[in-house]
C-alpha cells in the first residue's frame, strides 16, 4: 500500500479482510524444474493468413537478480531504444521494418530478450535477419561507445524517477520487483546500473547474445487477410503474528515522500483547481499544476490538426504531417534531437488522432527548458524532407497493414462506417481506400496541410509535476514567440443515419476469435446533459468484472475471454455507444445470444438502485486515482478544456456524479438506445462466410 492513508487504519482492513483465510498447512514448495541447457539455435516458421511478415530473434537472458541484469537492460536500450539506436539506424531508418522493438524479460526466472522487427512493406525475412543479425555481431566484436552507455544509463535513471510518479506508480512497479524476486531492485537497480562500463556491456553481449542460445522466428503471411465487408439480412433482438513490512515503517525510502498529488483525495481536502496556473502565453493556452512528485515533469499538448481534417482531401495527409514532425527541422536532423533528449532520458511523442495533434512529453525538472525549446522546434520549423517523406509513407502503409491484421480493429473500424455517414469526422476511410491515398499522398499536400492548421491559436499546453513555473513560462515565451496560424476542430451536430446494411461480416482467415461489435450512434456529446447517466448505466451494463455482461456472459456461462460497453468519440461532438466483444468462432451464436439477452434485461428494466450507487462511487474513485500521477492529472486537464469545461470541471465532476438520482439513470437507456437498430459487426473467421 501507498499513498495517503493511516497505517494503524489500513492494516486493521487488511487483518479484517484478509486474515479469515488461514496460512496453507503444508510449506509452499519452491519451484525446481529448470530449463534445459540450448545447445544449438533454433528457428521456427509460422504460416497464416496476414498482411506483413515479421521477424523474430529470442536470446536467454538470466533472472532479474543476477548481476548481469543492469548491464543487459542497458544492452538492449543500445540496440533497439529511440531514433540513435544502432537497429534503428540499420534497421528502420533503411525502410527494412516499419519499427524495430527489444525487449528484456524482468522476472524471477531465467527469461528471454526479444527482438522484434515487423517487416515494411515488399522487405524479405532474410534481408531485416541479416541486418539484425550484423548489427549484433558488430556490437560484440567492436563493443559500444562511452557516449551510447552514458544515454543508456540516463534514460534509465529517468525511467526510474517516471516509475515513482503517483503512489499507483509506485506500488505497481514495486510489486513487479516483488515477482521478479525482490522489492529492493526498485532501487538497487539504479545503482547498478550506474556502475555498468563498456566492457561490461561487451561481455555481456558475448555472453547472451549467443547463437547457439538464440531462437529465431518467421512470420510468413500466406493470404492478404482480405478488405471486403459482406451484408446479411436484418437479424432480430431478443495473519497471525503482526504486520510484516517490505521496509520499516518508520524509515523513508528515497523517493517515495511526497508522492500524492495535492488536492486529489488527500486528507487536507484541497481543490485542484486552487492549485492551477493558467495563463495566455504567445499566444498558447497554457495551464500550470505543481504536484508533490519529485524531479519529475510531464507535458501534454493539443492542436487541431487531426485526420478528421483530411476528410476534404487526401486523408492519409495529416497523420503523414504529423509522422514528419520529429524526423527533423530544418536547424538539424533527427539524430541530433534525439542524441539531445536521450541523453537526459527526455521524451517527447507525437500522435495524430481523430481530431487532435497530441504531444505527450516528459523529462526531469531540470530538463523541462530543453524539453519546452525541443517541441517547439519540432512544432514550428519541420524540415518536410523528400527522404523522410517517402520513408514516412512506407511506415504507414505498413503499420496499417499490420493493424488490418487484428480482428478487433477491422470490427472497429467497419463501426464507424456502419454509424457515421460519409462526410462525418468519425468515419474512416475504407482501408483499399486509405491504403491508395497515402500511394498518391505528396509533400506538397503536407506542407499545404501544415500552413493552414498548425499554429498557436487554439493550442493548449499542460504541465504538471515539479514545476519551476516562471522559468517554464519564460522557456515557453520565448519558444514560441512569432509563431502564428491554427485552424479549430472539425463541428458537426450529429451522426446521420447510414444506410450502411444492420449486420456486416468481416470475414479473415486463420484466426482463432471473433471480434464483435453491437452498437449505434448515441447521440450525445461528452458535455451534455444526460452523458453521465447514461455513462453510468452503460457502466452497470459493461464495465469490468462487476458489469452484467462480464459476470453473466463470461463468468457464469464462460463463453467469452472479455466483453464490455462504452460510450466513446465524444469529445468535439455526439459519438456511439457499444458493446465489443470476442467470442471463437464455435461460441459466436451462442455469445451473441447472451449478449442480447443481457442487453435485452438492462434495457427493459434498468438498473437497482444499489448497482447505480456503487457505478457512480466506482466513477469517482477512478477518477481520483487517475489524477495520482503527472499523466493522470495532465490528462485530465486536457481533456477538460477540450471538452469545452473550465478546469474547475475536475472539482466539479465528483459532485456531478453524485447528485444523478436512479430516475436520470433509467431514464436515458430508453430515451438514447434503440435495440432493434443497433449495427451488429463480426470480425474473424467466420464458419459460414467466404475467407479473405
Amino acid at each position: 500500500m501507498v499513498g495517503d492513508f493511516q497505517p494503524a487504519q489500513a492494516l486493521a482492513i487488511v487483518k479484517k479482510s484478509f486474515g479469515v483465510y488461514p496460512r496453507s498447512p503444508q510449506p509452499i514448495p519452491a519451484m525446481y524444474t529448470e530449463e534445459p541447457a540450448q545447445t544449438g539455435a533454433r528457428r521456427v516458421t509460422v504460416k497464416r493468413a496476414g498482411q506483413l511478415g515479421v521477424v523474430a530473434i529470442a536470446h536467454k537472458i538470466p533472472a532479474a537478480t543476477h548481476p548481469d541484469y543492469p548491464a543487459v537492460t542497458l544492452l538492449s536500450a543500445i540496440l533497439a531504444d529511440g531514433k540513435n539506436s544502432r537497429l534503428y539506424k540499420a534497421v528502420t531508418d533503411k525502410n527494412l521494418s516499419t519499427g524495430v522493438e527489444a525487449d528484456a524479460g524482468f522476472n524471477s526466472d531465467p527469461t528471454l530478450h526479444i527482438i522484434f522487427a515487423p517487416l515494411a512493406p515488399g522487405v524479405k525475412h532474410i534481408d531485416v535477419e541479416n541486418a539484425i543479425v550484423q548489427e549484433v555481431e558488430t556490437l560484440k566484436r567492436d563493443g559500444v561507445s562511452e557516449s551510447e552507455l552514458k544515454a543508456a544509463i540516463a534514460k534509465t535513471l529517468a525511467d526510474s524517477a517516471f516509475k515513482r510518479d503517483g503512489s499507483f506508480a509506485v506500488a505497481g512497479n514495486l510489486n513487479e520487483c516483488i515477482a521478479a524476486g525482490d522489492w529492493s531492485l526498485f532501487y538497487s537497480l539504479d545503482a547498478a546500473a550506474q556502475k555498468v562500463s563498456v566492457a561490461d556491456i561487451k561481455r555481456v553481449a558475448q555472453h547472451y547474445l549467443n547463437e547457439d542460445q538464440s531462437t529465431t522466428g518467421w512470420f510468413l503471411p500466406t493470404a492478404a487477410g482480405g478488405l471486403a465487408a459482406l451484408s446479411t439480412s436484418k437479424s432480430n433482438f431478443i495473519p497471525a503474528g503482526g504486520p510484516s513490512y517490505y521496509r520499516d515503517p518508520g524509515v523513508d525510502a528515497p523517493g517515495l515522500a511526497q508522492v500524492a498529488a495535492p488536492g486529489v483525495g488527500g486528507a487536507s481536502g484541497a481543490m485542484i483547481t486552487s492549485n492551477v496556473r493558467r495563463s495566455k502565453i504567445a499566444g498558447i493556452d497554457v495551464i500550470a499544476y505543481p504536484t508533490g512528485v519529485k524531479n519529475v515533469i510531464t507535458v501534454r499538448a493539443s492542436l487541431p490538426a487531426g485526420r478528421a481534417l483530411g476528410g476534404k482531401g487526401n486523408p492519409s495527409i495529416p497523420m503523414l504531417t504529423g509522422m514528419l514532425l520529429d524526423q527533423g527541422t530544418q536547424k538539424r536532423d533527427k539524430f541530433a534531437i534525439a542524441e539531445e533528449l536521450e541523453a537526459v532520458g527526455a521524451s517527447i511523442d507525437f500522435r495524430v488522432g481523430v481530431d487532435l495533434l497530441e504531444i505527450s512529453a516528459k523529462s526531469l525538472k531540470k530538463d523541462a527548458p530543453l524539453l519546452l525549446s525541443v517541441i517547439a522546434e519540432q512544432l514550428r520549423t519541420p524540415a518536410f524532407s523528400e527522404d523522410e517523406f517517402a520513408k514516412a509513407k512506407q511506415q504507414y502503409a505498413g503499420a496499417l497493414q499490420r493493424r488490418l491484421e487484428s480482428t478487433d480493429f477491422r470490427a472497429s473500424d467497419a463501426f464507424t462506417r456502419a454509424v457515421y455517414s460519409e462526410t462525418h469526422p468519425n468515419r474512416n476511410p475504407a482501408p483499399e481506400a486509405l491504403l491508395a491515398a497515402i500511394g498518391t499522398a505528396t509533400l506538397d499536400d503536407v506542407k499545404a496541410f501544415y500552413k493552414a492548421h498548425y499554429g498557436p491559436a487554439h493550442m493548449t499546453l499542460v504541465m504538471t509535476g515539479d514545476l519551476d513555473i516562471s522559468t517554464l513560462h519564460a522557456t515557453i515565451r520565448q519558444s514560441f514567440s512569432g509563431w502564428s496560424g491554427g485552424a479549430s476542430v472539425a463541428r458537426i451536430a450529429k451522426a446521420e443515419v447510414t444506410q450502411a446494411p444492420q449486420e456486416q461480416l468481416v470475414a479473415m482467415a486463420d484466426k482463432t476469435s471473433v471480434s464483435v461489435i453491437l452498437g449505434q450512434a448515441s447521440g450525445l456529446r461528452y458535455s451534455d446533459p444526460d452523458y453521465q447517466a447514461l455513462r453510468i448505466a452503460t457502466a452497470i451494463l459493461g464495465s469490468g468484472f462487476t458489469g452484467r455482461l462480464m459476470a453473466n456472459v463470461r463468468d457464469k456461462e464462460g463463453l467469452t475471454y472479455g466483453i464490455d460497453a462504452n460510450l466513446a468519440n465524444d469529445m468535439f461532438r455526439a459519438g456511439d455507444w457499444k458493446i465489443s466483444a470476442s467470442f471463437s468462432p464455435a461460441l459466436l451464436d451462442k455469445g451473441i445470444a447472451s449478449t442480447k439477452h443481457q442487453l435485452e434485461r438492462w434495457y427493459e428494466a434498468g438498473a437497482t438502485a444499489e448497482e447505480i450507487e456503487s457505478r457512480k462511487s466506482n466513477l469517482i474513485g477512478s477518477f481520483k486515482v487517475n489524477l495520482a500521477t503527472t499523466g493522470g492529472m495532465a490528462d485530465a486537464l486536457l481533456a477538460a478544456v477540450n471538452r469545452g469545461y473550465d478546469v474547475r470541471w475536475l472539482d466539479e465532476f465528483p459532485v456531478k456524479i453524485n447528485a444523478i438520482s436512479d430516475k436520470q439513470v433509467n431514464g436515458v437507456i430508453k430515451k438514447y438506445l434503440k435495440p432493434d437498430h443497433l449495427v451488429l459487426i463480426k470480425a474473424g473467421t467466420l464458419p459460414t462466410a467466404k475467407q479473405q
